[in-house]
């Protein structure tokens, strides 16, 4: 690189596009394959968006593998059954089965001193990684016609411009799809300040032998454990696990994981070589919840995290991310032009999405009550009937 006071810097090329989307998460890679499809030019800026760094095993390996470095997001892994609706509007059921490790089809909380409640989904969902799953809607919507420039950029409301280190456009339609914390929703002044949580997420993989790896989970459950300043989410991936930890502020991830290996033996059981090596690689999210005050303005649309996120104990994240994607889609298709857009697909967002928002705050706040959580657990003993469709409502 040129360095020298004589440099000359060059000007960013202008990219025209009809759309262009910040973020080429599962929101922003499945919304740039529907407008692909509708034949609007799209521009996509993801830093992530190259092969170094999105490293994988495929689908069929019967070895995943811990690989330091890897750019992981910090999920779950899990995609609710109902998510097949939006996959199908989306055409993106094929790419999401490819790389499926497995389906869960059912559900385990527990609490320490109250007997586990274990229940079946009414809707089977499917163990996805992430670092398959983005780079597959990528590539997707780059065989779609969508041009991704591998670079973060910034948009400008006032002048309408999106730009990236050597790349500039002036969209008729912004797609804010950057996640937690959204640059774009803070730009456009649509996040709501003194409301962001002050709970942070914690997702990391290993391999266990089958023995341990059953002890922690059974294939295609979901283990919800409840503790005091957090729970753990654990998942089966063939021979390794996944898990989510969510975490109070003050509470170290190795000090939580200590407690809960306390009062759960198999938690405790795994070797502290590989929580060690686990946990720096382990990727992380915060604070949660992220609120924002509407997930649409003038020439903008935000969709998948960026638009607002509860607490992830309930699995919606990525559910989310492609039902926004879908309902933008199905805004584009109710709209005479892109600048209508943005207030349709608030509506349609609202009637689809604001009962699933509700229940799902008043989930986080309970779990972040543990002594609730134990009471529910007793009452579920009490009556099992009523508790499993409450709870199917939970994990759904």
């Amino acid at each position: 690189m040129n360095t020298s006071a004589g440099a000359a810097t060059k000007a960013p090329a202008e990219v025209g596009a009809d759309v262009a989307i910040i973020g080429g998460g599962l929101a922003g890679a499945a919304a740039a394959c529907a407008f692909a499809r509708r034949g609007i030019s799209t521009v996509l800026f993801e830093p992530r968006a190259q092969s170094d760094g999105l490293l994988s095993c495929s689908a069929d390996s019967t070895t995943p593998r811990l690989m330091a470095g890897r750019r992981a997001k910090c999920c779950g892994h899990c995609l609710h059954g109902r998510v097949r609706a939006s996959l199908a509007a989306l055409e993106l059921t094929d790419c999401v089965d490819r790389i499926a490790h497995g389906r869960t089809t059912r559900a385990r909380i527990e609490r320490r001193g109250v007997p586990a409640l274990e229940f079946e989904l009414a809707d089977p969902g499917f163990v996805v990684r992430r670092d398959e799953l983005d780079p597959a809607l990528l590539d997707e919507a780059r065989r779609r016609g969508v041009v991704i420039i591998a670079q973060s950029a910034r948009w400008s409301p006032r002048e309408n411009l999106v730009r990236s280190d050597s790349v500039e456009c002036r969209p008729k339609l912004v797609v804010g799809a950057d996640g937690l914390s959204s640059r774009v929703a803070r730009d456009a002044g649509l996040v709501e300040h003194g409301r962001q949580g002050r709970r942070f997420g914690l997702a990391f993989d290993f391999e266990a032998d089958a023995e341990l790896a059953d002890a922690l989970v059974e294939e295609g459950t979901i283990r919800m454990i409840v503790a005091d300043g957090g729970y753990l989410g654990l998942v089966r991936e063939r021979h390794a696990v996944h898990a989510g930890l969510l975490l109070d502020a003050k509470v170290s991830a190795r000090d939580a994981l200590a407690r809960i290996g306390t009062e759960h033996r198999e938690i405790g059981a795994i070797p502290q070589s590989i929580l060690h090596q686990a946990l720096a690689c382990a990727s992380g999210a915060g604070p949660i919840p992220f609120r924002t005050t509407s997930a649409w303005s003038d020439g903008l649309a935000l969709i998948g995290d960026a638009a607002g996120y509860v607490e992830p104990f309930t699995g919606e994240g990525m559910t989310w991310a492609f039902e926004s994607a879908a309902l933008l889609d199905a805004a584009v298709a109710a709209s005479t032009s892109l600048d209508a857009v943005p207030a349709r697909y608030g509506a349609l967002r609202s009637e689809a999405l604001a009962w699933t928002t509700r229940r799902c705050r008043a989930i986080a706040w309970v779990v972040a009550r543990p002594r609730l959580v134990t009471a529910a657990l007793r009452f579920a003993q009490c009556a099992p009937s009523i508790s499993r469709r409450i709870l199917q409502g939970v994990v759904r």
